[in-house]
């Protein structure tokens, strides 16, 4: 908990003669353990809410991690810590406001995730950690990439511990008048890290800097009025064409960049529970058996295991076991809401395409493989085998398909790698590894630290490589090394007919202590920045080190893929669930693994599964369409035991907006109904065309949390696309569809 408490130094001196002091505690998902193990209690907070003296302030289920999480795990965070607010404190209590202290680092789209979710402020503390560059401004409008903005703060006292001595409300002073504008700035106190409050010292503390004409004036005050004072005092400022700052990007924490990677297990759960969540909700439409809340519980759980000291890796090893049953569980969970009717015989295995758009794709089919084409998004259909254009061709050193070219060294690693256009994308050879000593100075499971790469540690070059499978439809090459003291690792390049990507599978077993694994790609491609992958969307990174922001990026959390690309000649590297990457001169790179041993002394030690997809491309990353290829990646053809099924809901789009559909799922608030939410990922912009078999009654865009933003619009109507744009949309289908795919669709 914490009391926020306002500090303006040009003020005239003195309190006023009554002042309110709130305690602070930002997390729904607090509130929900306190009313589930204490109900009592719980009475007693509800009372001091209603008071105006506790204030549930900070939008969130948790306060999460922002680095590893979905797109849609954010905006959930979002929708389940208000719609608890609102059901137990009333409407429009702590929606407003994203108050992160101690995430650390936050993705560009963060502004326009927020704005869709009617969020109007962020405020942090976390950036005072940076290690190299301070933050220029300590408010200013955090634009995101559609153009939204939040009124961001960076509390300069740089503590959300604070005790209000003299040194820390001078600390504060300085550092805000170093980074204007701070004639207003917040001061959170108390034992905030334990939730224990403050003490009455650190409240007469506040009092007495105002009888001190050395200190800056204080007023105690909620943290609810010093976001309305912001507010104010930006809206004055633009009136009076004074300077008021904006910033565009990443909020990027200079620092705990080894949270992108600690905990490998972890990441890889969060992944597929989202992604099980996903295709729950997807398939609950098709049935039109479930309601939104049958996933509540399970949204809740991955939620709260997002947490910024959980999912990052930086707890004991009592949590992380715990997290990994729970996010297990979620797993399973999500799979069983839905009926699959597995162990039915008569259900056919058909393809089953989690995608939003269409795919081509080798998938296995009982004891055979088969080649499906254009497969249709969120459908699942009996699929027969197509021949290739040209089979798989491979030795014990090369792969070849007519669309992708490799060749294998005796080290396992590819030196030459060849796309459609016949380009050489190698320097010197693909999947190398290296092996760091990786000992922080401070934070061991949180940091890299900078310069790292100075302390490398060589790897044995004895590999055994071989030819382990040969088919028309599919070749793989093995190549099995040892790593380190006592680890391994088994490297398997897969590729298939007709596929532009060439797979690349690892299994590790890592044994390893204070040692961090990484894969490097060093390309042909000289580019001045690369194009990563993000939540909703990507954001550029430079390749240089010219700068101090620049050289302290050397490790950035990316999103499914990084590319590299100039005119005619570019590699994407790609990946499901890895957070850590580096894009140097023309090679890209990512972590793998890391050892440390505080706080969990058996942090990723055990067995390990990766894929990763190398897809060359012509160099525009927009035209080769790697946003889609990465999405179909991630999200691969698979077969399943049901019926067929399809989803009740196409679109088509006019234009150049490029959409990935990011939850489609029943309305919990309006029987009937489905909401979807696409995503432009591209930066284009079109229209949005719907249609469903039985045809839809109304359409209404709404923002995240489904209150309406427009009017209801008919079924014919388009839909405007903008650039980078969330749009959420809730739709009524024709009841008679929803009662025919009761009747004929079983899964």
């Amino acid at each position: 908990g914490h009391v926020a408490v306002g500090l303006d130094p040009h003020r005239t001196k003195g309190l006023p003669a009554a002042f309110v002091v709130s305690f602070l505690c930002s997390q729904a998902a607090q509130y929900a353990m306190v009313e589930r193990d204490a109900p009592a209690q719980f009475e007693e907070i509800s009372k001091r809410v209603n008071e105006g003296r506790w204030e549930p302030f900070g939008s969130m289920w948790v306060e999460p991690d922002c680095n590893v999480p979905s797109g849609e795990s954010l905006i959930r965070q979002i929708v389940y810590g208000c719609a608890y607010w609102s059901s137990r404190f009333g409407p429009d209590v702590g929606h407003g406001v994203c108050f992160l202290p101690d995430t650390f680092g936050f993705p560009a789209t963060l502004p326009t995730i927020l704005r869709a979710c009617g969020v109007h402020t962020f405020i942090t503390n976390k950036l005072s950690w940076n290690q190299t560059n301070p933050m220029p401004h300590t408010s200013f409008d955090w634009i995101g990439p559609d153009g939204s903005s939040v009124v961001a703060h960076l509390t300069p006292g740089g503590d959300y511990n604070a005790t209000n001595s003299p040194r820390e409300l001078i600390k504060g002073e300085t550092v805000g008048l170093a980074a204007p504008p701070a004639e207003r700035w917040l001061q959170p106190f108390g034992f905030g890290d334990g939730g224990g409050g403050p003490t009455d010292r650190h409240i007469e503390n506040a009092r007495l800097a105002n009888s001190c004409p050395s200190l800056p004036r204080v007023t105690l005050s909620s943290a609810v009025s010093f976001v309305v004072n912001l507010h104010r005092d930006r809206d004055l400022a633009i009136d009076r064409n004074e300077p008021w700052p904006s910033w565009r990007g990443d909020l990027y924490l200079e620092l705990h960049r080894g949270t992108f990677t600690t905990q490998r297990r972890l990441k890889q759960l969060n992944f597929a529970a989202e992604e099980a969540l996903r295709e729950a909700e997807i398939l609950a439409c098709i049935e039109s058996s479930h309601d939104r809340s049958a996933f509540d519980d399970l949204w809740r759980t991955l939620l709260t295991n997002q947490f910024h000291d959980i999912l990052p890796g930086s707890s004991i090893t009592e949590v992380n076991e715990q997290a990994v049953r729970e996010l297990d569980d979620v797993c399973t969970r999500s799979a069983s809401v839905v009926p699959s009717e597995a162990e039915d015989p008569s259900k056919a295995e058909i393809v089953w395409n989690p995608a939003s758009s269409s795919a081509t794709g080798v998938v296995r089919q009982g004891d055979r493989l088969i080649l499906v084409r254009d497969a249709q998004p969120l459908s699942a259909a009996i699929a027969v085998s197509g021949i290739p254009a040209q089979r798989v061709n491979a030795t014990r050193s090369t792969l070849d398909n007519g669309l992708v070219a490799a060749e294998f060294n005796d080290a396992g690693e590819i030196v030459s790698f060849r796309g459609p256009g016949g380009t050489e994308l190698v320097d010197t050879s693909l999947q190398h590894y290296r092996l760091f000593r990786d000992r922080p100075h401070m934070w061991d499971a949180w940091d890299i630290d900078p310069g790292y790469e100075r302390d490398e540690i060589d790897i044995d070059s004895n590999v055994q490589i071989e030819l382990i499978q040969d088919e028309p439809l599919r070749c793989v090459v093995e190549a099995n090394r040892t790593l380190g003291t006592a680890s391994r690792i088994v490297t398997r390049y897969v590729l298939d007919a007709e596929s532009p990507v060439l797979r690349i599978e690892l299994d590790v077993e890592w044994q390893e202590s204070h040692r961090l694994l990484r894969v490097d790609y060093p390309t042909t491609v000289r580019a001045d920045s690369a194009v990563a992958g993000t939540q909703f969307g990507s954001c550029e990174r430079p390749t240089h080190r010219n700068t101090s922001w620049d050289r302290a990026r050397f490790e950035f959390p990316a999103h499914r893929f990084v590319s590299l690309g100039t005119p005619g000649a570019g590699l994407a590297v790609l990946a499901s669930d890895l957070h850590g990457w580096s894009c140097e001169h023309s090679t890209i790179g990512a972590s793998l693994l890391r050892s440390p041993v505080h706080p969990d002394p058996a942090a990723d030690r055990g067995s390990h599964h990766f894929v990763l997809g190398l897809y060359p491309h012509s160099g525009d990353w927009r035209t080769a369409g790697v946003s889609a290829i990465a999405e179909r990646f991630a999200r691969p053809l698979r077969t399943v035991r049901r019926a067929e099924c399809a989803t009740p809901l196409s679109w088509d789009v006019e234009g150049t907006a490029c959409l990935e559909l990011s939850a489609l799922m029943p309305d919990a608030d309006h029987n009937g109904s489905i909401v979807a939410r696409f995503i432009e990922v591209e930066g284009g912009e079109g229209w949005l065309r719907l249609s469903a078999p039985g045809g839809i009654r109304s359409v209404a865009r709404t923002d995240a949390l489904g209150r309406e933003l427009a009017a209801t619009a008919p079924p014919d109507e388009a839909i405007s696309i903008a650039p980078h744009q969330i749009t959420t949309l809730r739709i009524e289908l024709d009841r008679r569809t929803v009662h025919r795919s009761r009747r004929r669709r079983r899964l």
